[in-house]
């Protein structure tokens, strides 16, 4: 006799409601325009600090908060996190290459937690160094979901 598993779908909803919902995202910009060889996109965040620090000033770091998870509308075994909206817009001119978007989860695990419990969740990177200049606005979205594979 053949077994077959079936993933229920409210463990993609558990997994988002531990990392995303209500959690705080941290948007941190880069410039890795001068590195012969820049961190790995899908590397860890400290490779961002270590053995070079490509990370701008903080007074470019942006925070915004997720709202409550929920399962998708028309695919039903997809959990989803509301569209962030991420904009830049600063007093000064600032020139970056990459976004870091790292959460930090508004859910308590307990005990210390592992570095990768507040994850690099993405980079947004840019082909060519992108020059925003301090009259100009810039918005990126960014759809965060789970579902089985």
């Amino acid at each position: 006799m053949t077994a077959s598993l079936t993933p229920n779908r409210e463990g993609v909803l558990g997994a988002l409601w531990w990392l995303y919902d209500g959690a705080l995202f941290g948007i941190y910009l880069a410039d890795t325009s001068g590195a012969a060889t820049p961190p790995a996109l899908d590397g860890s965040f400290y490779s961002w600090l270590s053995p070079t620090d490509y990370f701008l000033d903080s007074a470019y770091d942006i925070y915004v908060t997720g709202d409550a998870v929920a399962y998708d509308a028309t695919i039903t075994d997809r959990a989803v996190l509301p569209q962030l909206e991420i904009t830049l817009d600063y007093a000064t001119t600032v020139t970056y290459t990459d976004l870091l978007v790292v959460v930090y989860p508004a859910q308590d695990g307990g005990a210390t937690p592992p570095d990768y419990s507040i994850p690099l969740v993405a980079v947004i990177h840019e082909s060519s160094p992108v020059t925003l200049l301090s009259t100009e606005t810039k918005t990126y979205k960014l759809d965060l979901f789970a579902e089985w594979l």
